[in-house]
């Protein structure tokens, strides 16, 4: 049963480490140029397992994304499961111009690095040509206007390029630092599952994550941190 929960739960993890949420085809909140952070604590049910968070600095043009993840899963006494995971990237007119991605999995170190090579994107993948990706290459960064038109999505961790399918679910009301909030809900649909997002419609920020694990399970993304929150000196939360 771990063995199962923790392949389905890294599956869906695989596709959120390298995931920020701007207003599709405007500038970052605040100042252009400023860092932006969103931080969120991750849970599997009701138990707190980690945290992810996302530092962004850049404008409309061009972006420079850090990631960080952390994630440990225990049964019982023993810890089941570790994951640790830092990516850079960076963005230039809508489209992914460089990756460096590093993971490390119970102990298995995976890396990943891309950047445009004469006529097409390269990733590299353990130190070997794995991917060749033609065109406008995007990875998991829900902020991309363009990304709920793209077929596939470069993986951060695989380096593989993924299909995927975004459905657009109606509004719905969730709570944010006491207030309600009308939020866009949008199915992110794969193979591996299908991940829920929640983004804000007054302004288009991204301010949670849900999905299925295995087990019946659902792990969540809730907000400790988000650009432009309504009370930025307390700390956020979705009910």
């Amino acid at each position: 049963m771990a063995n199962g929960l923790v392949r389905s739960l890294l599956a869906i993890l695989l596709a959120a480490t390298s995931a920020v949420a701007f207003p599709a085809g405007e500038a970052l909140h605040g100042t252009p140029g400023a860092e932006q952070v969103w931080r969120f604590r991750v849970f599997l049910d009701r138990r707190e397992i980690g945290f992810h968070e996302f530092r962004v600095a850049g404008d409309a043009a061009a972006q420079t994304v850090h990631s960080t993840a952390e994630f440990d899963v225990r049964f019982l006494f023993f810890k089941a499961y570790r994951y640790r995971h830092h990516n850079r990237e960076t963005w230039q007119d809508g489209c992914l111009r460089r990756i460096e991605a590093v993971t490390d999995e119970n102990g298995r170190i995976h890396r990943v690095a891309g950047a445009p090579s004469e006529d097409a994107f390269m990733v590299v993948t353990g130190g070997e040509v794995r991917t060749r990706v033609d065109g406008c290459v995007r990875s998991f960064a829900y902020w991309n206007a363009g990304l709920l038109d793209t077929a596939g999505l470069l993986n951060a961790q695989t380096g593989e390029v993924q299909p995927v399918n975004f459905e657009r679910r109606g509004d719905a009301w969730i709570d944010i630092a006491g207030e309600r909030v009308l939020a866009e809900q949008v199915a992110l649909v794969m193979r591996e599952g299908t991940i829920t997002l929640w983004y804000a419609v007054q302004d288009g920020r991204w301010l949670a994550l849900e999905a299925p694990a295995a087990g019946d399970r659902v792990l969540r993304y809730e907000p400790v941190a988000v650009p432009g929150a309504p009370y930025p000196d307390r700390q956020v939360a979705m009910h």
